[in-house]
């Protein structure tokens, strides 16, 4: 080991020491200029939003929604809103993020990440902004002579003075870098795994664990020993912490506590979904999705009522226990329906959010009922006052359910137009989608049989309208479709009128229900042989090419370990849709496609043969030196394989971008000229290729060089169109 990298290690340690001391929070002495006596609250309906901050710019009595498409200022004075992009101008147009702003110790000046765009730099002494384009910008740290830029494309520096940008020499382009410290002599620690001298450039690898000081400590699971003490909080409750209190909160609920012994509830907490929150010593501030509220926080412990839970934990285990009993029990309808509105209306888990929530829910299990037998007293149900309307709501959608699973059209539409009829107000997703499909179904089924059309005409219209209901409603999701009503009816058609004209249809959609799969799809690779017998029994079939397709995609999908196999596979594929362009007539339509997947079955087969790859001999290079780079193009076959390249001074093709900052200056001489290469397993080939000396470009095919005209980041890519072969992006940087 050298000197110079026990001096490194050395440097390393100590800031790893340095920074795992942790440091105590504090929160702000106060955020706003005026006073709050109890509640202020501000519309946020009609505003993008996900969280907030107060003004980065140092501007009194504004927050910023942020991590948002569209950020907007809240004015706390005025109550008005105003889009950053309206406010600031258009460099405010895309997301800005919490962790891309930044605050420049020795200047003042704030700095704002546009992710994509660029970086913002705000002067404050003159209330001005100034846009700087530069890769997204992931992490910031500020010298006294300029500051250091962590970037998604590794590490620049920017020049206060003029804002001139340049590249860390011999830091790779492909580290995003999302931390940076520095020691004091000029090493800078990368993402707690680099070091990079900034005099001479060194760089190298250590790996250091992440202080716990820079974790976000403020926002939390709720832990353990807090859920043990106050249960109630295990459902759905974020917790944030403060030096000296914890706040719990959900939708509608806000609980509190100095010592996490004893809790309080704040009746007065509003209604809707809390996206974030922050304090300062006398406030809470509070974003919901359609308001944002400041609370006094004397306020807040004046009004809250201490949270009794003593007896929490037995209540719980009790209730549960009720309910899985009531649920697993095989008991009359009418006991069921009994013991359910006790245990519903039994008061003592009111009390608790979560037990009230799990009783609430015990209504909603009438409409999973079986209801083998119907229910024959519905209507003394509905005309008692005892039962709560909930149970006659899920009683009536229940036998909805059991009537349209079962495609009893009929007695469906009775309960459909019942439920309609008492409950007019009620908005029920399940209800209104379902209901009309129901409707529409019944009515066409109706008028086939007013045709009089013949019975297996009948059957596989009755088929296909179940199917489209099934689509429709919303009670066909055990497991991925229940298809059951509409695979009956085709297997009887087939039983039935084995000669039908509708025959095909029926087979071929029991073909695909029974063996294709429910995600990727495709046909188990065994059972092709079985399923291609349809080509013989029905030949005429206008249904063979879409097989056939389908035979040819489960044969490129199935995927194995074995490279080799693959291959072997997706070329059966492909030998399935040459085979049908071929032999059978195919019209315009069914032609493209097949000629479309045929092409993408031959790239996939390519990438999987080969691998093509760029290897830039440097990460960054001058402007009026040679840009060389290695192309590599393997084989991963033992079966040795021919590719056609070009035979001249590069076999394939290249493309950089951004296009706008380099030129490509074709020569005079045609350039079409190609040969067969024969590639082996262990014998890439290789060849080096001089960008700005003689490359082709990929648009055009025509040989030539690259005229690289600015300073900056370029992204490289190679290419063999012919072969449908494409190498990863690699970037290079060009200095002046």
């Amino acid at each position: 080991m050298n000197r110079i990298t026990i001096i490194y290690l050395f440097l390393i340690a100590v800031l790893f020491i340095s920074c795992d001391r942790k440091t105590e929070k504090s929160i702000s002495n106060k955020y706003i200029s005026f006073k709050v006596d109890s509640i202020k609250i501000y519309d946020a309906k009609d505003v993008s939003k996900n969280i907030f901050m107060f003004s980065p710019l140092g501007h009194n009595d504004k927050i910023w929604t942020i991590n948002t498409t569209r950020p907007h200022e809240l004015d706390l004075i005025t109550g008005e809103w105003s889009p950053l992009s309206i406010k600031f101008g258009n460099v405010f147009k895309r997301q800005v993020r919490e962790d891309g702003i930044w605050k420049d110790e020795h200047s003042g000046e704030t700095y704002i990440s546009c992710f994509h765009d660029g970086l913002i730099r705000y002067y404050p002494d003159i209330d001005t902004f100034e846009f700087l384009r530069i890769h997204p910008v992931t992490a910031f740290y500020p010298r006294k002579k300029n500051i250091v830029l962590g970037t998604a494309n590794g590490l620049y520096f920017l020049n206060r003075n003029d804002n001139n940008l340049t590249v860390a020499g011999n830091f790779p382009l492909d580290i995003w870098v999302n931390s940076i410290h520095e020691l004091n002599n000029d090493t800078l620690i990368v993402n707690y795994k680099y070091y990079y001298h900034i005099t001479t450039t060194a760089f190298g690898e250590k790996n250091i664990s992440k202080p716990k000081s820079e974790e976000r400590a403020n926002y939390n699971y709720i832990s353990r020993e807090v859920k043990s003490k106050l249960p109630t909080l295990s459902g759905g409750f974020r917790e944030f912490n403060s030096d000296s209190i914890s706040w719990y909160y959900r939708e509608g609920e806000l609980f509190f506590s100095k010592n996490k012994n004893i809790f309080y509830t704040f009746p007065e907490f509003p209604e809707g979904y809390v996206r974030h929150m922050l304090e300062d010593t006398d406030y809470l501030y509070t974003l919901f999705n359609n308001q944002f509220v400041i609370f006094n926080k004397e306020y807040i412990f004046e009004k809250s009522i201490i949270h009794e839970v003593s007896n929490y934990q037995e209540l719980r285990k009790e209730l549960l226990q009720k309910r899985d009993d009531l649920y697993q029990s095989e008991i009359p309808f009418d006991k069921y329906l009994a013991s359910s509105i006790a245990l519903y209306k039994d008061e003592k888990y009111s009390g608790y959010s979560d037990l009230n929530n799990i009783l609430q829910n015990i209504p909603k299990s009438f409409e999973y009922y079986s209801y083998k037998q119907g229910v024959e007293n519905l209507n003394s149900i509905l005309e008692n006052d005892t039962i709560p309307e909930m149970f006659k709501y899920s009683i009536i959608k229940g036998i909805c359910r059991k009537y349209t699973t079962s495609a009893k059209l009929d007695s469906a539409l009775i309960y459909f137009n019942l439920i309609t009829e008492l409950y007019p107000s009620n908005k029920d997703e399940c209800i209104d989608y379902s209901f009309p499909c129901i409707t529409k179904t019944h009515s066409f089924l109706d008028s086939l049989r007013n045709e009089n059309v013949p019975t297996d005409k009948f059957m596989f219209f009755e088929a296909k309208a179940k199917e489209n209901m099934i689509h429709c409603s919303c009670w066909f999701g055990d497991s991925y479709y229940n298809y059951s009503i509409v695979e009956e009816r085709y297997q009887e058609l087939l039983t039935t009128h084995p000669n039908s004209e509708y025959a095909d249809d029926a087979e071929f959609w029991l073909i695909n229900y029974q063996n294709y799969g429910d995600e990727e799809g495709g046909y188990p690779l065994n059972e092709i042989p079985r399923i291609r017998q349809f080509t013989s029994k029905y030949p005429n079939s206008n249904l063979i090419p879409e097989l056939l397709m389908n035979i040819a995609y489960s044969y490129s999908i199935e995927y194995s370990e074995n490279i080799e196999q693959r291959i072997k596979n997706i070329d059966k594929g492909i030998k399935e849709l040459k085979g049908l362009k071929i032999n059978y007539q195919l019209d315009s339509i069914e032609l493209v496609n097949v000629e479309k997947t045929l092409k993408q079955f031959e790239h996939q087969e390519n990438e999987l043969t080969y691998n093509i790859a760029i290897v830039p001999l440097k990460s960054d290079y001058k402007m009026n030196e040679e840009i060389e780079i290695e192309v590599t193009l393997s084989n991963n076959s033992s079966i040795p394989k021919t590719l056609k390249l070009f035979q001249n001074d590069s076999y394939v093709s290249f493309g950089i971008h951004p296009n706008k900052k380099a030129k490509f200056i074709p020569i005079a001489e045609s350039d079409s000229i190609m040969k067969d290469f024969i590639i082996l397993r262990d014998e890439p080939l290789k060849q080096n290729i001089k960008l700005n000396k003689l490359a082709r470009h990929w648009d055009g095919g025509k040989l030539g060089r690259f005229s690289f005209e600015e300073e900056g980041l370029y992204y490289l890519t190679c290419f063999s169109r012919k072969n449908n072969l494409s190498s990863k992006q690699v970037k290079i940087y060009i200095k002046k």
